[in-house]
């Protein structure tokens, strides 16, 4: 059955994100920032306590993991990490199939819970995370927990989300890619020239998590000696053959901005992230990873360490990356600031875990020589520091950036923290879907396109997403409506504005292969499905969205789920919706067992197992 698509005026600007409820587990609500998350494992006591002792050992035992009522057994617990380890406060990897051949956990095969050790606020890796997201940059979900074994509390821990074959699916749309941790070596490395023994080691330093029967070592050095050898033309005509420069210099902007003195720009050289390296093109991105050491110093200079860094060095000599590498500047600053996000961050984290940090009495942070058992005290003072952070940083990346760059009032600012998929409200978006970016035109009225034949331009303004001309639907003075194309490839990307002669700043969006957002709900002769005419059980509804499959088509209908709650309804159809570009149409039943529930409920469209935004269903 395939009704007719009814024309809901304005709904794709009027579109709004209500209140998530409860529904069916995901991911999404396993890593929910907005709460305080219990997490129980049960084990051997004398394995537990083996842990402790060895804290230094890889070993895995066996124990049973539990989390809101989701219970897994043969589960693998080992103490992991560098400079984490504690004889004291373990820090936790889990591997759910151990013991278990091919058990998933929400489609995790695994999962780190950081014991925070060397960060008295336990916070600092949590931000960073989340201005990465905000940047429309590749990050980790993370939220925080408390940790029960053998039903005694254990502390304050940080769960997130490991770089694994799932992440590269539902991130990139592919995981036959290369997937490498960096491991800091000794002597530092900075994208600096290798020795002969260097070379031989480079799959210890960049060690595969993916492929590891052929892991292309012969790649990665020749990426390495293209950086430090290649001519000035052929390096700026050619190094995107080999690493996203867009996306390094974004990445590296951010850890500026936050001051992370052990990122990619460290003192200590290169450190804490994995690169992953896509399987037809060898470009490579950078994905960050463990964050504490951020925050370090409010009045960090944004060149820090940006003359050490051969691959950073040189893109800042071609003028078009100087100005990549500010903009970004620029922009994470706008997350930051834009409704005071960054301090509203730091509170509402804070009030979430004080009262179970301050019950936590196995917590620790680091001292002058090395980590020692934190105070409460420590815990509120770091937390200070944080807000002074947020209140001063701006203040300086800002000083730099007015002497950096000439004073060009003819240069439209698009901060980047306004892009967001239409009706998903997030950053995140899917090819072929439809997205509104926010930003103060010099326009007078709003014109809208008609599909299908949208324009490139309209109102005297032309968006491009990674350099392509991309279809408008709507212009007016606060923002654009448009189309992302079907072809961008997922990842990192950047768009820009141009109105006339005046070109935006290039911004970070991140593209994935679902962001699904439900716009509008009818009843299949096309009514709206309101609460003055709900949904009834047996009846066969049609949801418009955005986003939820890459491209004009679904390549499998068995990857689609919709969830009512804790329910899922039939597919009966899913396809574009007819005559207008960047929707899609799913028809669905409504299962008997609705009529259980009456009142709204909580409509979610997931693509291979990913959940978009929550729609509120009204229900009879």
């Amino acid at each position: 059955m395939k009704p007719n698509f009814p024309y809901l005026s304005g709904v794709f600007l009027a579109a709004t994100l209500l209140g998530t409820v409860a529904r069916a587990e995901t991911l999404e609500n396993f890593f929910d920032g907005n709460s305080l998350h219990d997490i129980h494992l049960e084990m051997s006591v004398q394995d537990w306590q083996t842990i402790h002792e060895r804290y230094l050992e890889d070993t895995y035992y066996r124990c049973t993991f539990t989390w809101n009522g989701h219970k897994l057994n043969g589960v693998g617990i080992r103490s992991r990490g560098s400079q984490s380890r504690s004889p004291i406060k373990p820090s936790i990897g889990l591997d759910f199939g151990k013991f278990a051949s091919g058990q998933r956990f929400l489609g995790l095969k695994s999962l780190v819970l950081r014991n925070l050790n060397q960060d008295a606020s336990m916070m600092r890796e949590r931000l960073v995370e989340a201005v990465f997201a905000r940047m429309g940059l590749p990050s980790s979900r993370e939220a925080h927990a408390r940790l029960y074994m053998n039903g005694e509390y254990a502390g304050v821990y940080l769960m997130v989300e490991p770089f694994d074959a799932h992440y590269l699916q539902t991130r990139f749309g592919e995981d036959s890619g290369y997937l490498y941790e960096f491991n800091m070596p000794d002597p530092p490395f900075r994208f600096n020239t290798l020795s002969p023994e260097a070379e031989r080691k480079i799959l210890d330093m960049f060690e595969p998590k993916t492929r590891s029967d052929s892991p292309d070592a012969e790649g990665l050095l020749e990426m390495i000696r293209f950086v430090n050898e290649a001519g000035d033309s052929e390096f700026a005509s050619g190094v995107n053959r080999y690493v996203d420069a867009a996306n390094f210099l974004a990445h590296a902007a951010v850890e500026q901005v936050l001051v992370q003195w052990d990122g990619l720009l460290g003192y200590h050289g290169m450190n804490n992230f994995y690169f992953y390296r896509w399987n037809k093109t060898r470009q490579g991105i950078f994905l960050v990873w463990d964050q504490d050491g951020a925050f370090t110093d409010i009045w960090t200079s944004i060149w820090f360490q940006t003359n050490g860094n051969v691959l950073m060095h040189r893109l800042l000599a071609i003028p078009e990356m100087r100005q990549r590498y500010l903009d970004a500047l620029e922009d994470a600053i706008d997350v930051m600031l834009h409704d005071d996000w960054f301090a509203a961050e730091v509170e509402r984290i804070y009030r979430q875990i004080r009262g179970s940090v301050y019950e936590d009495k196995y917590k620790l942070c680091r001292g002058p020589e090395d980590i020692v058992r934190c105070t409460n005290e420590e815990f509120e003072a770091d937390v200070d520091y944080l807000r002074d952070f947020a209140r001063y940083r701006p203040l300086s990346v800002r000083q730099e950036l007015a002497a950096a760059r000439p004073n060009d009032a003819n240069r439209l600012r698009l901060e980047q923290a306004h892009t967001t998929g239409l009706g998903a409200g997030t950053v995140v978006l899917a090819p072929y879907s439809l997205a509104k970016m926010e930003i103060q035109l010099p326009v007078d009225a709003v014109l809208r396109a008609s599909g299908p034949d949208w324009r490139l331009e309209l109102n005297s303004v032309s968006v491009e997403v990674e350099g392509v001309n991309v279809p408008l639907v709507e212009v007016g003075p606060g923002g654009v409506v448009f189309l992302v194309p079907e072809s961008i490839a997922c990842g990192p990307r950047t768009v820009t504005i141009s109105y006339g002669n005046r070109l935006s700043n290039a911004a970070g969006i991140e593209i994935r292969p679902s962001a699904a957002g439900v716009l509008a709900v009818t009843h299949a002769g096309g009514e709206p499905v309101t609460r003055e005419h709900p949904g009834h059980a047996g009846e066969v509804l049609v949801a418009y969205a955005t986003g939820v499959w890459p491209g004009i088509s679904p390549d499998s209908l068995a990857k689609l789920t919709v969830e009512l709650g804790t329910l899922t309804a039939t597919v009966v159809w899913a396809g574009a919706a007819p005559g207008f570009p960047g929707l899609e149409q799913v028809n669905f039943s409504l299962p008997a067992e609705i009529a259980s529930v009456p009142g709204v409920v909580p409509l979610v469209l997931l693509w291979n197992g990913e959940p978009g935004s929550t729609f509120e269903l009204p229900i009879l």
